[in-house]
């Protein structure tokens, strides 16, 4: 196990255990979270910018057949105030050439939902990346060595960005949270806490995409809008509590556009 992951079981004991003296699920995170802040702060002063510059440097899976060595994309969004945290699985040959993620047709339903409910916004900033960050060979699924070499990106990206909420999008970005044997469908739109963060597990939007019966993909659009509302709704609480304990409002909010 590695020592992102036992840190993180070490910060849900501590949750748990505040919930258990009669603290909301909410109030609790916010203090796990706190803890979580300041004890990053103390022993690493990397900042986004840093961190996707030594990503743009990784060659850790080159010569060994399994990436197009084409190079890195790393993660895009906001490098400060960061609300939301999305993961998705990996580049595709449009986000290869853009060098950002998320940006192509397989993401159009991703894009959407985050439009329709101002996620991506000021109000609700974000940041974007996936689990691995260069292309499989041949389009294919990532490796495990793969997967290995590159979860420990995104994982302190949630250290240096300390998102309000992490959204694993598809089954393999929650199986670096949870285990590689998870299923999706046990762990779908059902909050959890890691690591003193909320967790929402969501489809990836290339499942949706994947749908051929027009009135079926059309309706898990629709779901998917919906769960994206509740999504920015549960941002704007974790936002409410986080004012009241410091009784601070929120400064500007750098922001990026989503595409």
């Amino acid at each position: 196990m590695s020592l992102f992951k036992v840190y993180n079981n070490l910060l849900n004991n501590f949750y748990e255990t505040l919930v258990s003296q009669g603290l909301s699920s909410e109030e609790a995170q916010i203090i796990v979270a706190d803890v979580a802040s300041k004890s990053i702060s103390e022993f690493d002063s990397m900042n986004i910018t840093q961190l996707e510059n030594v990503l743009l440097n990784c060659r850790s899976c080159y010569g060994k057949n399994l990436v197009t060595e084409h190079g890195p994309v790393p993660g895009y969004g906001n490098r400060s105030n960061v609300d939301i945290l999305f993961v998705g699985l990996m580049p595709g040959e449009v986000e290869e050439v853009d060098g950002k993620p998320f940006r192509g047709p397989n993401a159009e339903v991703f894009r959407d939902a985050c439009k329709k409910n101002n996620i991506g916004t000021s109000s609700c900033p974000v940041y974007m990346i996936n689990l691995v960050n260069c292309m499989p060979v041949e389009k294919s699924a990532p490796k495990m060595e793969q997967i290995y070499n590159c979860e420990g990106y995104w994982f302190r990206a949630v250290d240096v960005l300390q998102p309000n909420i992490i959204v694993p999008l598809g089954t393999k970005a929650l199986g670096s949270m949870v285990g590689y044997n998870a299923k999706l469908e046990d762990y779908e739109e059902q909050p959890f806490v890691f690591g003193g963060k909320m967790v929402v597990p969501m489809k990836h939007p290339s499942a949706i995409h994947r749908i051929l019966d027009t009135p079926t993909r059309n309706q898990a659009k629709l779901d998917y809008y919906k769960a994206f509302a509740g999504l920015a709704e549960m941002n704007q609480k974790i936002n409410e509590l986080k004012r009241k304990s410091t009784n601070v409002t929120d400064g500007t909010k750098e922001q990026l556009p989503l595409e």
